[in-house]
């Protein structure tokens, strides 16, 4: 994801560059904004756009509603990792309606993104521990 870039908050032309919804950013500002996010009525929320916004993935859902866990949207890349996620959830929470939903990662991307109080994790394999 990362390419060559004049980061918008360092200025800098650096090669770790991510595009995100105000210009581009290196990885080392994404880093401290992270750390110490922008606070006030006119700070914009920065967050990096997928290369390809409808590519597809899972996520746990229930009744059309997106479950998330401590504020964070986990968007699954292979399915067994969803699965494995909600039989986690359902060990708190039976989630009787809840289900695994394939769908393009520009709907939870569009969901998170204007809610600061949300997180969106995209997850490419669960790692076993």
């Amino acid at each position: 994801m990362a390419e060559l870039g004049i980061c918008f908050r360092c200025g800098k032309c650096k090669d770790d560059c991510s595009t995100s919804n105000v210009g581009s950013v290196c990885h080392d500002c994404w880093q401290a904004m992270a750390k110490a996010p922008p606070i006030g009525p006119d700070s914009e929320r920065v967050s990096i756009l997928p290369k390809d916004p409808m590519m597809k993935g899972f996520v746990v859902m229930e009744g059309g509603i997106y479950i998330t866990v401590d504020t964070v949207l986990y968007f699954f890349l292979r399915r067994e990792d969803a699965e494995f996620h909600i039989k986690e959830i359902r060990k708190c929470d039976p989630l009787p309606e809840g289900q695994v939903v394939e769908i393009p990662f520009l709907l939870p991307f569009l969901y998170v993104h204007p809610r600061n109080g949300l997180k969106l994790l995209v997850v490419e394999e669960r790692r076993v521990q």
